[in-house]
């Protein structure tokens, strides 16, 4: 990719920028959207929402689309220790750490993410990918924060 995309660096606004937490809150729902996968989940993408995975992209059409069309189903069996580490309100930026527990083929990848939102609709994901064993602890959490999906907000 090269560079950060341009749209991370548009500014949002004042009279229309997020607090923190609904940023978080926000980029939360991809995370519950992709491990309840079952296209009755809420999904707030932008029309033209794309999503890359160690610089590849990972949509065909958008994000919202394949959500809803629960081509997602079984992706992950398990997303927990989100830890959301840094957030733009003047950007509406969101960056955040977690694991991808996959039962079926016993691994679990660490991910870092970073989400564009505006209006309360996620429009690009970034994310990098590591895999480790299944259930790697990331250190930086208790082992029951690190078994959690419950969000972690870190200031």
């Amino acid at each position: 990719m090269g560079k950060p995309h341009p749209v991370y660096f548009e500014v949002i606004p004042e009279a229309e920028r997020a607090s923190r937490e609904e940023l978080v809150k926000v980029a939360n729902y991809y995370f519950e959207g992709l491990q309840r996968n079952d296209t009755k989940g809420y999904y707030p993408f932008t029309d033209d929402c794309e999503r890359f995975e160690n610089g590849f992209p990972t949509t065909q059409t958008n994000c919202k689309e394949q959500f809803e069309s629960g081509q997602l189903a079984n992706v992950v069996s398990r997303i927990r220790d989100r830890r959301f580490v840094a957030v733009d309100r003047e950007r509406g930026i969101v960056f955040a750490f977690g694991f991808f527990d996959h039962v079926q083929i016993n691994w679990s990848w660490q991910l870092a993410e970073l989400f564009k939102i505006e209006k309360g609709n996620i429009r690009r994901i970034e994310a990098v990918f590591f895999r480790g064993p299944y259930g790697i602890n990331s250190g930086w959490s208790t082992y029951e924060q690190g078994m959690s999906e419950e969000i972690q907000s870190i200031r």
